[in-house]
């Protein structure tokens, strides 16, 4: 059995049943779906790419959550400034990339702080900042 035997046999009975409850294309329903979904991106969205943010709640980071941002807990902090690298949206709301200005690191053993090289993206939920007017 190929691997894509079962995605295909699931976009076929889809298909069969957008067909027999809309007697239209898929392809039309699938445009106005994505139109929606831009206008949405374009209209709703609390921030666009490029904007700059404040972090207004620290995100809860301990050895059972988020353990993987344990050596960046020190500047997940709120006040933390950032730019929003990407947006988007899913059943859980607006959910935003971004790169923070303070940006270092925790060596785990030395407990050196180290500044970053490269600027990292950070997921969080939109509900996480608010824009900064101050730039």
């Amino acid at each position: 059995m190929d691997k894509f035997d079962g995605l295909k046999e699931g976009l076929a009975h889809l298909k069969k049943a957008q067909d027999a409850f809309s007697k239209g294309p898929l392809t039309f329903y699938i445009t106005e779906l994505v139109g929606a979904y831009n206008f949405m991106m374009e209209h709703c969205a609390p921030f666009k790419v490029g904007d700059r943010v404040i972090l207004i709640k620290a995100p809860i980071i301990n050895a059972n959550e988020n353990h993987g941002w344990m050596s960046s807990k020190h500047f997940l902090i709120p006040g933390a400034k950032a730019d929003v690298l990407s947006i988007s949206c899913n059943e859980k709301g607006f959910q935003v990339g971004v790169a923070f200005d303070d940006e270092s690191y925790i060596d785990s053993r030395t407990k050196e702080k180290h500044i970053s090289k490269i600027k990292h993206s950070y997921g969080f939920r939109s509900s996480y900042f608010i824009k900064d007017t101050d730039d």
